[in-house]
């Protein structure tokens, strides 16, 4: 999920440009215990439990167990296991999850053609012989007979009644640790966003009733939100609401951290950077950082115990990002950094994401190409504005910007040792639709969704894709 990987992925590039951004820890809590707040007096305090939220990505949770463990009742102890560790972080803990029933139509498209791969290589079987549920019309019982529930998790079809059944699950057995922990003066909120409080028991063709609950149903609804299908831009979401909350309700927090593995995170939190720096500064206070899990290569069903955080200070990474993008003879207005940050973040859409690729580009060209960029062609900065704008046209007309983005790429490339004429060619020939795909998903990122007529960004409805 998210930008390509590699040495030259988004990801290895920032890593080893903004070393002192990035630090690994063993858990959640020890993260936590290394990233302190200032006090009052401006010195380093630790931050407590108390003053720190997490926020997990569901679908990775679900989507992590490993194979040797697949019961019904394997999944929600591992599931509560995992939570709990992030309850002994953090006294708010929120569970994320898409809701593929209000997600894009671009998602759509890029979904089936996944799905389309991974159905050449299924052998063919008939509906009444299938081993497990492939549709929504299952019951608890059905589940918990079940010898492995990967099929299911696999199906898009049935997966979300499972998703529902195992979060009212973990609830329930959570519920005596929340208690425990309380009675001990560790308070605990756990909340589910994006599932359906019936879990199983909702019955068989009724509406799924997606939400925000858990164990504090006041706390929960401070978190209603608009549906928001992509359960990485609804982890955004939900810390920009942390963020307004802080200054009331929970004043007395000072970190939050995402966890999740979907790189396209890195893109989002730092165009959310770049929008709060110029719209809304005061919600700067709180320290947010995301962490990206790092599993060890084991299979036994306690590898938990083995895994790592990458945890990223996204705040650090943008600032040193636009120290590189201006130089020290630049003093840029805060939009002129935003639209900066949109600049790059399109340059990595297109050297490759879920929604766009230009072949022969890579992420570390963009990173090369861009300071010169912004510093020599203030046109081209000030065009990425219309990301956010809502205007459709001039959405679409960040094309040309983006064409030249890929060019200015694929000239600086040239220059290197040993560079390849085939992808120098690729780059200089891109046709417009991973240019029109990516002026969509900057604008997707950036908050604004363009639902009309997506055949201009070159996205078809996935009922129309043709495979080769």
């Amino acid at each position: 999920m998210g930008f390509k990987s590699g040495d030259n992925g988004v990801k290895a590039q920032l890593k080893s440009r903004y070393p002192h951004a990035f630090k690994s820890f063993r858990s959640l809590s020890e993260a936590r215990r290394g990233i302190p707040h200032k006090g009052p007096d401006g010195s380093a305090v630790e931050t407590m439990r108390s003053q720190t939220s997490v926020a997990l990505d569901g679908n990775v949770l679900m989507m992590q167990i490993p194979q040797g463990c697949g019961t019904f009742a394997e999944y929600v102890t591992l599931v509560s296991s995992a939570i709990r560790q992030a309850m002994g972080a953090a006294a708010l803990v929120l569970v994320v999850f898409d809701e593929p029933e209000c997600l894009t139509e671009a998602k759509r498209e890029e979904q089936a053609r996944r799905d389309a791969g991974r159905k050449k290589r299924e052998p063919l079987c008939s509906e009444d012989l299938e081993p497990h549920p492939i549709a929504d019309n299952y019951s608890l019982a059905q589940l918990e007979a079940l010898n492995d529930c990967h099929p299911v998790v696999g199906c898009r079809a049935a997966r979300l009644r499972f998703f529902d059944a195992v979060g009212v699950a973990v609830v329930r057995n959570l519920q005596r640790t929340i208690g425990a922990w309380d009675k001990s003066g560790f308070q605990s909120v756990l909340l589910f966003d994006g599932l359906d409080s019936r879990g199983a028991d909702r019955p068989l063709g009724a509406e799924r009733l997606r939400g925000v609950w858990g164990t504090d149903d006041e706390v929960a609804a401070l978190f209603a939100h608009r549906p928001v299908g992509e359960g990485d831009l609804k982890l955004a979401v939900v810390e920009n609401r942390l963020r307004v909350l802080a200054a009331d309700a929970f004043e007395s927090l000072k970190l939050h951290i995402t966890c999740t593995i979907d790189t396209d995170s890195f893109a989002i939190e730092l165009l959310e950077c770049a929008r709060r720096n110029e719209a809304a500064p005061e919600l700067n206070e709180v320290t947010g950082v995301f962490a990206i899990r790092e599993r060890a290569p084991k299979n036994a069903c306690d590898d938990e115990a083995h895994a790592t955080y990458l945890v990223c200070d996204y705040r650090s990474v943008y600032d040193a990002l636009q120290a590189e993008l201006w130089g020290r003879s630049c003093e840029p207005s805060l939009h002129q950094q935003r639209c900066a940050m949109a600049l790059v973040v399109a340059g990595w859409a297109l050297a490759g994401c879920d929604y766009a690729e230009v072949k022969g580009l890579r992420a570390d060209f963009v990173f090369e190409a861009v300071g010169p960029i912004v510093r020599s062609y203030p046109d081209m900065t000030e065009a990425m504005s219309a990301a956010w704008s809502g205007d459709r046209v001039a959405t679409l007309d960040m094309v040309y910007t983006l064409r030249r983005i890929v060019l200015m790429c694929a000239a600086a490339y040239g220059e290197r040792k040993g560079a390849r004429k085939a992808a120098i060619a690729d780059m200089q020939n891109v046709d417009e639709a991973p240019l029109q795909r990516a002026a969509w998903t900057i604008a997707y990122w950036c908050g604004v969704e363009h639902k009309e007529n997506l055949e201009d960004f070159s996205f078809v409805s996935p009922g129309r894709v043709v495979w080769g």
